[in-house]
């Protein structure tokens, strides 16, 4: 069985500087449930796809265009948080760095080029449950993939609450609002890779048909306190870049991870990824 966090392209959160897990109020950041503002800035963090041999700076094109070519979104997160900027320049760039065979990640950054309509927290939880009772079997599956990942990991290495959605009996149907609230969850941990699920990209399919962006609902300790992430549609419509790339060198990558690892010691947690 594949493992669904081999990512082909990867992520990120969305946040300002001390904001509080919940409260969104703007501008530009953090993002209304409702829009996303033009000119908005953002990054994203992915695998390289471009050769330093053969070019002489490394290009966002070349990413926009897979993305575009495999009907894939892309996942950004705010440039201007500090916190976030280190979280995903450190632990999440050496993880993906490893997923990817020690090839060092690269940094795209965009603008966005008018306001983009996203959906409310109501709207997503309800276009789940819709169809998750249409295809309750395919959702079942690909939520019990997750947690069988999970069985693999020592309870230790879990939070309680990773273990008890582990544990739980995902229903046939979605009857009532604790039932809702779980299956959701996990299928949020599925949204780290929406295209590898058939239910994830059934979701984003539908989602896409009303909205540009949407902000996914992902556990954000996942993540090791990092905000929440922002999933573009029609990338190559909606986003402006310069069509430049950073690479992230090994020292920065190093430097943020301590970071990161130093100040989740202090709150008697370790880094997730």
């Amino acid at each position: 069985m594949n493992d669904f966090r081999d990512y082909a392209n990867c992520l990120i959160h969305h946040g300002i500087k001390g904001q509080q897990w919940g409260v969104r109020n703007g501008p530009p950041y953090p993002i209304e449930d409702k829009v996303l503002r033009k000119g908005t800035e953002l990054e994203s963090i992915s695998r390289a796809r471009t050769r330093f041999s053969d070019l002489e700076k490394p290009n966002t094109t070349m990413l926009l265009d897979y993305l575009k070519n495999n009907k894939r979104w892309l996942y950004t997160y705010n440039p201007n948080d500090e916190w976030d900027k280190k979280v995903y320049r450190g632990p999440f760039a050496k993880y993906t760095a490893n997923r990817i065979g020690g090839a060092i990640p690269e940094v795209h950054r965009f603008t966005v080029n008018e306001d983009l309509k996203m959906p409310t927290k109501k709207e997503r939880v309800d276009k789940f449950v819709e169809l998750y009772s249409k295809n309750s079997k395919t959702f079942i599956k690909d939520l019990k993939q997750l947690q069988d990942t999970w069985k693999a990991y020592p309870d230790d290495e879990l939070p309680p609450s990773t273990r008890e959605l582990r544990d739980w009996t995902i229903p046939k149907k979605l009857e009532n609002k604790n039932d809702i609230a779980k299956a959701y969850e996990i299928f949020n941990h599925a949204m780290e890779a929406a295209h590898y699920f058939k239910s994830t990209r059934a979701y984003c399919d539908a989602m896409v048909k009303e909205f540009d962006a949407m902000v996914d609902d992902n556990n954000q300790g996942i993540y090791n306190r990092a905000h929440d992430p922002v999933i573009i549609f029609k990338v190559d419509k909606l986003l402006k870049s310069d069509k430049l790339a950073q690479q992230l060198t090994v020292e920065e990558i190093v430097k943020n991870t301590n970071i990161v690892r130093e100040e989740l010691e202090k709150h008697g947690e370790r880094i997730k990824l």
